[in-house]
């Protein structure tokens, strides 16, 4: 009896050390043709674990997913206008508010009493839960433990649809994920946040330390700009500007004739300063950090194209400080990096915790 006691005790106290000592954290990056994972450590290493290209039922349903909102959307193919808006301050839109679903008993019985059936999966989620797999079945390989819990980046914000073929996919795996941004989530794989003022306002607050932040995710399938405002010591983002394009990738872009003007032209669009920081009565001038995402952005044309977009703004000096800074991680794994890094920092809250507390405390 004392023995099988000693036994439930020791379990007790290993399973507490492992929930509040977690040593990593995972990233999963979902782009458009393809899928990756990373895992950063507690000691500041990351490794990255695995790239897996997508079948075509994969490519379908990352292609659809697309929802951009209305307030920060642009049209990065439309030759006619080279203007941007100067203010899409996303945190004074009104969000729609929740519709809560009215459900009838025999939704909350379960099938063998006479309950609706689940819904077979579609078509997206089985898709969805085929690359997941791989990427953790990969990452286990390589811990050599189980994994419960992820952050998932994708190039831009998603439909409510692609939302709930997550979940399932997600749940047929036995893992919780979370999504992100991929211009959001990477700004991690450069900096955790450490400077918080305190506990966060409610979502229209502001930041003092609010900068600009470019990521622009170009692959063979499509080119994605994002300029979003970053407040570094908490780590929350707001889109300003994004666009999105097929056309604009790389196999599309590259086969036209005029494929260096319609590139710059769309940077140029979604760079356009100043940014009208309305809470704060200021203008931000000035872009802090560029994330360049997605296998095809060392692409030596893409490259020119971005430096020749920044020399227009800024000195030489300068565009070559911003080019070098975004160069310092593997543009294929910078997403899943960065999730991994918020996934570690993240897991049970503790870290974050932690850091709002000793805040609080000064």
């Amino acid at each position: 009896m004392y023995h099988l006691k000693s036994i439930l005790i020791s379990i007790c106290i290993a399973a507490t050390q492992f929930a509040h000592a977690t040593t990593f954290g995972v990233g999963f990056s979902l782009a458009i043709d393809h899928g990756v994972a990373s895992v950063h450590f507690r000691n500041g290493s990351t490794v990255n674990i695995a790239k897996v290209e997508g079948p075509e039922a994969y490519r379908i349903a990352m292609e659809v997913a697309v929802h951009i909102p209305s307030y920060a959307q642009i049209n990065l193919t439309d030759a006619a206008s080279l203007s941007a808006p100067s203010c899409s301050y996303a945190r004074l839109v009104p969000q729609p508010e929740a519709r809560l679903a009215v459900q009838s008993l025999r939704d909350r019985l379960p099938p063998w009493l006479g309950g609706k059936k689940p819904d077979a999966p579609d078509a997206a989620a089985q898709a969805l839960e085929r690359m997941l797999r791989v990427l953790k079945i990969a990452t286990e390989s390589y811990l050599e433990t189980d994994i419960r819990n992820a952050i998932v980046a994708t190039p831009y914000d998603t439909s409510d649809a692609f939302r709930s073929s997550m979940r399932t996919a997600s749940s047929a795996l036995d893992i919780e994920t979370r999504l992100y941004g991929a211009a959001q989530i990477s700004n991690w794989a450069f900096d955790i946040p450490h400077n918080c003022p305190g506990p966060f306002g409610p979502p229209d607050t502001p930041y003092e330390d609010d900068e600009l932040v470019l990521g622009m995710d170009f692959s063979k399938a499509a080119f994605t700009a994002t300029l979003g405002l970053f407040a570094p010591g908490c780590g929350v983002w707001e889109d300003v500007r994004v666009g999105q394009s097929a056309a604009l990738g790389a196999k599309n872009l590259f086969a036209k004739e005029r494929w260096h003007d319609m590139l710059v032209n769309a940077m140029r669009k979604v760079t356009a300063l100043p940014v009208d920081h309305y809470p704060l009565a200021r203008d931000i001038n000035h872009i802090s950090r560029l994330v360049l995402i997605g296998e095809s952005v060392e692409d030596k044309r893409f490259e020119g194209a971005v430096r020749q977009v920044f020399s227009e703004q800024y000195s030489a000096q300068a565009t070559s400080k911003i080019m070098g800074n975004a160069q310092r991680q593997d543009p294929v794994y910078v997403t899943a990096i960065g999730g991994a890094v918020r996934n570690w920092f993240n897991s049970d809250d503790m870290a974050w915790n932690n850091l709002l507390e000793a805040e609080i405390s000064l």
